[in-house]
């Protein structure tokens, strides 16, 4: 059942009757003034709700948008009721401390930080312009997820939930989290083309997780706007990993071009700061920023659920499993497979016919002609009228396997030397060789370990673009992925 907000201040226990036992005359005056000064609040509220209500927040506990979540609140503008109109809608994914079950006592968590707080304390105005004369209105819901498993994939159907409960302009749909939350927010933005195209900006804040070019590739070629925050002296999530994601998402070509804000701070919370709308770079806050930004959405003959690539082996020969999964199919005719080297040059493989199903289908392919090194698979589905859309880019490597060892290249992306720290019980003789996108060997160099830590450096003249970098000691391999710039 939905309840609109109420201050924790006017709630209270049931008050019992004078006459239910005799009268405690310093616990009547206490109540006394405690119901005149509630009555005094209340009327306070009215004048302020009267005059500067701007939107409406209301809490739905124990009530799912989509399966992972349970619980959620929406802020709806004002004249939401009234005025027939489509609004811009902003998901906000909350953090790992906010995780809960939805209750009416967990879910009060997801806005006791960043816009969900802003939006309790209302401290957000009611509209913001978009920088071309026209002023916006934000539909705000702050769902509260159960775990971080599949999360990406939880907010995706939320998103899908929204657009069937509230009038949504679907080309103005933007999409921010913070800590796990903005972690959750780079999966979900490149969970696949179509996420990428559906979404109009994106805005992590100290977002938790690695960059991952898999990840990364369908926000920059679906060119999705990405602003991000972090704090320099965070300690909880440090800041190298927002870092690593600009400076990739930026390597790979994006545009616009993805921006970062790093402020000189040391502490964990940066979207106090970021969430203000005070606060501005190059005369926007976010909230402007955002809608500074739309898309022109059309829609797809196919509504793609999943598309994944897996790398097996048939004996010795590698095999690339390739499946992908519809849920609606219209006028569809067939998908085309491309395989790539670069993640930008692409060579079709195969085509298979649509079954054109409405409830949707399965789909797979197996590539047996597996080339050595990183290959990257890309989806695309052909209408009946010979009209081509982009569904996704996955990516598998075919490189030895690593058996033993903990490898970290620093720094990410490396400039003209590659350091690099191996953590392995393994000693003797070290290999170290650097492998480019195609798996050719590009540099290979040998040194003695000696000890348990093991710290390396290369000079080399790369390229900008994906490497790997391999150790071999004493048989043992271990391998990671870096770029270069």
């Amino acid at each position: 059942m939905a309840s609109v907000m109420t201050p924790f201040f006017l709630t209270g226990r049931p008050t019992r009757l004078p006459g239910d036992k005799p009268i405690n005359m310093f616990s009547f005056s206490a109540r006394f003034f405690r119901t005149a000064a509630r009555l005094w609040v209340v009327c306070c509220l009215f004048v302020y709700s009267a005059s500067a209500q701007d939107y409406t927040m209301t809490s739905y506990p124990g009530q799912s948008l989509a399966a992972g979540s349970n619980g959620y609140y929406e802020s709806l503008p004002a004249d939401y009721a009234s005025s027939g109109k489509d609004y811009p809608l902003l998901v906000v994914i909350h953090g790992l401390g906010q995780l809960g079950n939805g209750s009416s006592y967990d879910l009060p968590k997801v806005v006791s930080v960043g816009i969900g707080k802003r939006l309790v304390e209302r401290s957000l105005p009611g509209s913001f312009s978009d920088g071309a004369g026209t002023d916006y209105s934000f539909i705000v819901v702050v769902p509260q997820l159960v775990s971080e498993t599949n999360a990406a994939a939880s907010v995706n159907a939320i998103i899908d939930s929204c657009l069937k409960k509230y009038r949504v302009m679907t080309n103005r749909i933007y999409l921010t989290g913070t800590s796990m939350g903005g972690g959750i927010g780079w999966l979900t933005a490149g969970a696949d083309n179509r996420m990428a195209r559906r979404l109009a900006a994106f805005i992590p804040m100290a977002a938790h997780n690695m960059f991952d070019e898999q990840y990364a590739q369908p926000i920059v070629d679906e060119h999705l706007p990405v602003w991000a925050f972090h704090n320099q002296g965070d300690q909880v999530v440090l800041v190298y990993r927002t870092n690593f994601w600009i400076d990739g998402v930026n390597g790979l070509g994006a545009d616009p071009v993805a921006r970062k804000t790093i402020f000189p701070v040391d502490d964990h919370d940066c979207w106090t700061q970021a969430t203000d709308p005070a606060f501005r770079e190059n005369g926007k806050n976010i909230y402007e920023w955002m809608l500074g930004y739309t898309r022109a959405i059309e829609p797809l003959p196919v509504t793609l659920t999943s598309f994944d690539a897996s790398m097996n082996r048939n004996g010795t020969q590698p095999v690339v499993n390739l499946e992908w999964i519809t849920s609606v199919e219209e006028n569809n005719a067939r998908f085309i497979i491309e395989r790539g080297t670069d993640g930008n040059t692409f060579r079709e493989i195969a085509r298979v016919s649509a079954l054109n199903n409405p409830q949707g289908s399965t789909y797979s392919h197996a590539d047996e002609t597996v080339p050595s090194g990183v290959s990257y698979y890309r989806l695309s589905q052909v209408d009946q009228g010979g009209n081509r859309s982009f569904l996704g880019t996955r990516m598998v490597k075919n490189l030895p396997s690593a058996t033993a060892g903990r490898i970290i290249v620093y720094p990410n992306p490396v400039t003209d030397r590659v350091g690099f720290a191996l953590q392995s019980e393994n000693k003797g003789r070290l290999l170290a060789r650097v492998f480019d996108a195609s798996g050719k060997i590009v540099h290979q160099s040998y040194s003695d370990k000696t000890t348990v830590a093991h710290n390396g450096s290369l000079a080399t003249d790369l390229q900008p673009g994906f490497y790997v970098l391999e150790t071999l000691v004493d048989g043992h391999s271990s391998r990671t992925g870096f770029l270069a710039k």
